[in-house]
């Protein structure tokens, strides 16, 4: 009787620690708090000046908090961000709020210098116009398809920003980003490329961009832990570049994993993402 209850009581216990592991591992794959991933890019085409420069980079919140006084704008003045960047699909699509959206912007302009570019959400919908006037009216410098210079002291870096490109498919028709490449072309300094689009990185990274930042592809989705993305392409594109640093030539991309959510499938072992990049000038 005694062996019974005793083997009776190991099952119990033994399912007692298989259920803990099991809400422990979905407490883990669900969590949903705030994290901050930070990079650094080296070059000898960095000036000295800019060695240190911080850049937060704001990627596809899909209007999670885009509001006053929000954990995000918290954290990017914490990072002691020196220039945010912002990759777009900013807004919740089904539901624009464009005053707390305002609100958020001013609030990131009092930290620093703010430039944006679109998203494919911000660009298909009706309210792009708006959004772009909303940008501006905070102050963002918007760049679609526009370049502009950062001056530190007598020394520059360029910013080139594309706009999203109107096509509706994950991949790009033959040909659609020639027409803005020869556009902005690349310099001889170092040049830093916004453009939304990770999966679109292969029509750029000969380009000459020293440096490009991209989102779109939400980190997968879902994630292995340590692995990456479950899925090797989802209908926003291919995975080869969901979220991470990446090297392909002379060319170096980095991808925020982003901050919200568009599916009905939730951000698993996959939390919301500030990335902060520090530049690092090196010698030849």
């Amino acid at each position: 009787m005694r062996a019974t209850r005793a083997k009776g009581s190991r099952k119990v216990r033994n399912l007692l620690i298989v259920l803990l592991l099991c809400g422990v591992f979905c407490a883990a794959g669900l969590d949903g708090r705030l994290c901050v991933t930070e990079y650094e890019v080296e070059s000898p085409k960095i000036p000295a000046g800019f060695g240190g420069l911080r850049l937060a980079v704001v990627a596809d919140p899909h209007g999670s908090y885009m509001h006053k006084d929000s954990e995000l704008a918290v954290r990017i003045a914490e990072k002691k961000a020196d220039v945010i960047l912002l990759l777009g699909d900013m807004l919740d699509e089904t539901a624009p709020d464009m005053e707390s959206f305002s609100e958020f912007l001013a609030e990131l302009a009092e930290i620093a210098p703010v430039y944006a570019v679109s998203g494919n959400h911000d660009r298909w919908h009706d309210y792009y116009r708006a959004f772009l006037a909303v940008c501006e009216s905070a102050g963002v410098t918007v760049l679609e398809d526009r370049a502009c210079t950062l001056t530190r002291g007598s020394e520059t870096i360029r910013l080139v920003g594309f706009a999203d490109p109107e096509f509706w498919t994950a991949e790009p028709p033959e040909g659609c980003m020639d027409e803005v490449l020869e556009k902005l072309p690349a310099g001889d300094g170092f040049d830093l490329l916004l453009f939304h689009r990770a999966n679109v990185f292969d029509h750029v990274a000969d380009a000459g961009y020293e440096l490009v930042i991209s989102g779109h592809l939400h980190g997968g989705v879902v994630r292995f832990p340590f692995l990456g993305p479950v899925f090797k392409s989802l209908p926003v594109g291919d995975m080869t570049y969901a979220g991470g640093k990446y090297t392909v030539g002379e060319s170096t991309l980095i991808v925020s994993r982003g901050l919200g959510n568009n599916t009905e499938v939730p951000r698993i072992f996959n939390r919301p993402e500030l990335v902060m990049i520090t530049l690092k000038a090196s010698e030849e």
